[in-house]
């Protein structure tokens, strides 16, 4: 008995996690979109300029590994 009240604090507790994640996510005031599973240029775009130094390492790395 005592163990099915210790479950059950536990999916309670677990639930309101989820309800006021999700409360706090809605009101958060940013806009919500849909993803279409489509990559979008301008998330690209701003991907690679995020990560340039590290692309450019690895286009140097990769270069020294095709010389041999």
């Amino acid at each position: 008995r005592s163990r099915n009240l210790g479950l059950l604090v536990v999916l309670l507790a677990f639930v309101a996690l989820v309800f006021g994640l999700s409360i706090a996510k809605v009101t958060s005031g940013h806009m919500m979109v849909g993803y279409d599973h489509q990559p979008r240029a301008t998330a690209i775009a701003r991907w690679i300029t995020a990560n340039a130094r590290v692309l450019q390492r690895l286009d140097s790395v990769l270069r020294r590994m095709q010389r041999g």
